[in-house]
Protein backbone atom coordinates (compact mmCIF):
# COMPACT_ATOMS: atom_id res chain seq x y z
CA UNK A 1 0.00 0.00 0.00
CA UNK A 2 1.08 3.47 -0.64
CA UNK A 3 2.50 5.30 1.85
CA UNK A 4 2.79 8.72 1.80
CA UNK A 5 2.37 12.27 3.87
CA UNK A 6 1.61 15.52 2.58
CA UNK A 7 3.06 18.85 4.45
CA UNK A 8 2.33 22.14 3.08
CA UNK A 9 4.64 25.15 4.70
CA UNK A 10 3.63 28.32 3.49
CA UNK A 11 6.02 31.35 4.78
CA UNK A 12 6.80 29.43 7.95
CA UNK A 13 10.73 29.14 7.79
CA UNK A 14 13.63 31.17 9.44
CA UNK A 15 13.31 34.98 8.23
CA UNK A 16 16.62 36.68 8.56
CA UNK A 17 15.63 40.03 10.91
CA UNK A 18 18.43 42.52 9.01
CA UNK A 19 17.04 41.58 5.48
CA UNK A 20 13.93 39.84 6.07
CA UNK A 21 15.46 37.32 3.12
CA UNK A 22 13.86 33.92 3.52
CA UNK A 23 16.57 31.23 4.28
CA UNK A 24 15.44 28.77 1.66
CA UNK A 25 19.21 27.50 1.78
CA UNK A 26 19.24 26.93 5.22
CA UNK A 27 15.45 25.35 5.01
CA UNK A 28 16.79 22.99 1.78
CA UNK A 29 19.50 22.34 4.35
CA UNK A 30 17.61 20.91 7.51
CA UNK A 31 15.06 19.31 5.29
CA UNK A 32 17.90 17.03 3.81
CA UNK A 33 19.19 16.30 7.24
CA UNK A 34 15.62 14.82 8.19
CA UNK A 35 14.08 13.55 5.39
CA UNK A 36 15.66 10.29 3.66
CA UNK A 37 15.30 9.26 0.28
CA UNK A 38 13.78 5.95 1.48
CA UNK A 39 11.52 7.31 4.07
CA UNK A 40 7.96 7.85 3.98
CA UNK A 41 6.94 10.52 0.82
CA UNK A 42 6.46 14.13 1.80
CA UNK A 43 6.52 17.20 -0.96
CA UNK A 44 7.18 20.38 0.91
CA UNK A 45 5.93 23.95 -0.64
CA UNK A 46 6.79 27.15 0.74
CA UNK A 47 5.06 30.51 -0.55
CA UNK A 48 5.57 33.92 -0.01
CA UNK A 49 3.01 36.82 -1.58
CA UNK A 50 2.02 34.28 -4.25
CA UNK A 51 5.58 33.40 -5.56
CA UNK A 52 6.76 29.83 -4.55
CA UNK A 53 9.87 30.08 -2.83
CA UNK A 54 10.57 26.24 -2.60
CA UNK A 55 9.45 23.28 -3.86
CA UNK A 56 10.93 19.66 -3.33
CA UNK A 57 9.86 16.11 -2.43
CA UNK A 58 11.41 13.82 -0.21
CA UNK A 59 11.17 9.77 0.10
CA UNK A 60 8.62 7.66 -1.18
CA UNK A 61 5.35 8.06 -2.59
CA UNK A 62 4.93 4.51 -3.10
CA UNK A 63 7.47 2.17 -0.59
CA UNK A 64 6.40 -1.18 -2.66
CA UNK A 65 7.42 0.63 -6.20
CA UNK A 66 10.37 2.50 -4.69
CA UNK A 67 8.62 6.08 -6.36
CA UNK A 68 9.67 8.46 -5.23
CA UNK A 69 7.49 11.68 -3.99
CA UNK A 70 8.32 15.03 -6.09
CA UNK A 71 5.82 18.41 -6.41
CA UNK A 72 3.93 17.00 -8.99
CA UNK A 73 2.64 13.63 -6.89
CA UNK A 74 -0.78 13.46 -6.06
CA UNK A 75 -1.75 13.05 -2.25
CA UNK A 76 -4.93 11.25 -0.64
CA UNK A 77 -5.74 14.87 1.09
CA UNK A 78 -8.15 12.56 3.50
CA UNK A 79 -10.24 14.91 5.83
CA UNK A 80 -9.15 17.83 4.30
CA UNK A 81 -12.37 18.04 1.99
CA UNK A 82 -14.74 18.24 4.95
CA UNK A 83 -14.37 21.76 5.33
CA UNK A 84 -15.21 22.50 1.72
CA UNK A 85 -18.05 20.13 2.11
CA UNK A 86 -19.52 21.90 4.51
CA UNK A 87 -18.99 24.90 3.27
CA UNK A 88 -20.48 23.85 -0.18
CA UNK A 89 -23.59 22.95 1.74
CA UNK A 90 -23.93 26.40 3.44
CA UNK A 91 -23.45 28.02 0.12
CA UNK A 92 -26.50 25.95 -1.33
CA UNK A 93 -28.50 26.64 1.77
CA UNK A 94 -27.17 30.45 0.96
CA UNK A 95 -28.68 30.31 -2.10
CA UNK A 96 -31.42 29.19 -1.11
CA UNK A 97 -31.36 25.22 -2.80
CA UNK A 98 -31.47 23.49 -0.18
CA UNK A 99 -31.89 23.57 3.55
CA UNK A 100 -29.40 22.11 6.34
CA UNK A 101 -32.56 21.09 8.30
CA UNK A 102 -33.78 18.55 5.42
CA UNK A 103 -34.07 15.11 5.88
CA UNK A 104 -31.56 13.05 4.41
CA UNK A 105 -34.62 11.10 2.96
CA UNK A 106 -35.43 14.35 0.60
CA UNK A 107 -32.31 13.32 -1.03
CA UNK A 108 -31.89 9.68 -0.43
CA UNK A 109 -35.38 8.47 -0.30
CA UNK A 110 -34.32 4.53 -0.17
CA UNK A 111 -32.12 5.31 2.50
CA UNK A 112 -32.85 2.98 5.96
CA UNK A 113 -33.60 5.93 8.80
CA UNK A 114 -33.16 8.51 6.23
CA UNK A 115 -36.26 10.48 7.16
CA UNK A 116 -35.04 10.83 10.93
CA UNK A 117 -31.73 12.26 9.46
CA UNK A 118 -30.91 15.45 8.91
CA UNK A 119 -27.97 17.28 7.23
CA UNK A 120 -27.76 19.60 10.18
CA UNK A 121 -26.99 16.42 11.67
CA UNK A 122 -24.35 14.99 9.20
CA UNK A 123 -22.57 18.27 9.14
CA UNK A 124 -21.98 18.27 13.36
CA UNK A 125 -21.43 14.34 13.44
CA UNK A 126 -24.57 13.51 15.11
CA UNK A 127 -26.40 11.68 12.49
CA UNK A 128 -25.54 8.28 14.31
CA UNK A 129 -24.75 6.09 11.12
CA UNK A 130 -22.02 3.52 11.95
CA UNK A 131 -18.59 4.88 10.44
CA UNK A 132 -17.29 2.79 7.32
CA UNK A 133 -13.80 3.38 8.02
CA UNK A 134 -14.78 0.55 11.41
CA UNK A 135 -15.64 -1.87 8.05
CA UNK A 136 -13.01 -4.83 8.38
CA UNK A 137 -12.35 -4.75 4.71
CA UNK A 138 -12.00 -0.93 4.45
CA UNK A 139 -7.88 -0.42 4.02
CA UNK A 140 -8.55 -3.02 1.04
CA UNK A 141 -11.37 -1.16 -0.33
CA UNK A 142 -9.55 2.22 0.17
CA UNK A 143 -6.60 1.69 -2.07
CA UNK A 144 -9.43 1.13 -4.91
CA UNK A 145 -11.67 4.27 -6.95
CA UNK A 146 -15.16 3.75 -6.14
CA UNK A 147 -18.05 6.16 -6.87
CA UNK A 148 -20.04 7.77 -4.19
CA UNK A 149 -23.06 5.81 -5.42
CA UNK A 150 -21.08 2.43 -5.05
CA UNK A 151 -19.58 3.78 -1.90
CA UNK A 152 -23.36 4.73 -0.54
CA UNK A 153 -24.12 1.64 -1.42
CA UNK A 154 -21.65 -0.15 0.55
CA UNK A 155 -22.12 1.59 4.21
CA UNK A 156 -25.72 2.35 3.74
CA UNK A 157 -27.29 -0.85 5.73
CA UNK A 158 -25.31 -0.49 8.49
CA UNK A 159 -27.09 -0.82 12.01
CA UNK A 160 -26.54 3.50 13.57
CA UNK A 161 -24.55 3.52 16.52
CA UNK A 162 -27.02 5.85 18.22
CA UNK A 163 -29.79 7.52 17.42
CA UNK A 164 -30.16 10.58 15.39
CA UNK A 165 -29.13 13.81 17.47
CA UNK A 166 -27.84 11.57 20.29
CA UNK A 167 -24.76 12.27 20.57
CA UNK A 168 -21.21 13.78 18.97
CA UNK A 169 -18.89 10.87 16.91
CA UNK A 170 -16.75 11.80 14.31
CA UNK A 171 -18.10 9.95 11.41
CA UNK A 172 -15.65 9.68 7.87
CA UNK A 173 -18.78 9.65 5.42
CA UNK A 174 -20.65 11.94 6.61
CA UNK A 175 -21.57 13.82 3.79
CA UNK A 176 -19.97 11.44 1.07
CA UNK A 177 -23.96 10.68 0.67
CA UNK A 178 -24.32 14.01 -0.71
CA UNK A 179 -22.27 13.46 -3.70
CA UNK A 180 -24.35 10.57 -5.32
CA UNK A 181 -23.66 10.58 -9.08
CA UNK A 182 -26.96 8.60 -9.72
CA UNK A 183 -29.09 11.88 -10.66
CA UNK A 184 -30.60 12.21 -7.69
CA UNK A 185 -29.66 13.99 -4.71
CA UNK A 186 -27.76 17.03 -5.08
CA UNK A 187 -23.27 17.56 -5.69
CA UNK A 188 -22.49 20.22 -3.01
CA UNK A 189 -19.38 19.11 -3.46
CA UNK A 190 -18.49 19.35 -6.92
CA UNK A 191 -15.30 20.77 -8.33
CA UNK A 192 -17.15 23.64 -10.54
CA UNK A 193 -19.47 24.36 -7.14
CA UNK A 194 -16.22 24.68 -4.91
CA UNK A 195 -14.69 26.61 -7.99
CA UNK A 196 -17.24 29.49 -8.85
CA UNK A 197 -19.16 29.66 -5.38
CA UNK A 198 -16.27 29.93 -3.18
CA UNK A 199 -12.66 29.75 -4.21
CA UNK A 200 -13.03 32.58 -6.88
CA UNK A 201 -15.01 35.01 -5.16
CA UNK A 202 -11.85 34.75 -1.96
CA UNK A 203 -9.50 35.64 -4.56
CA UNK A 204 -8.19 31.79 -4.74
CA UNK A 205 -8.29 31.18 -8.80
Amino acid sequence: MPFAAFFFLCSVFSVSQAADTPDVAGLELNLAQRLHADGPGVVILVARDGKILFSHGYGLADREKQIPATPETPFRIGSVTKQFTSAAILHLQQEGKLSIDDSLAKYFPKYPGGSQITLRQLLTHTSGLHNYTAHPDFFARVVHPISPADLVAWFQDDPPDFPPGGTVQLLQHRLCIARSDRGEGFRPASRDLLAEGILWPAGHA
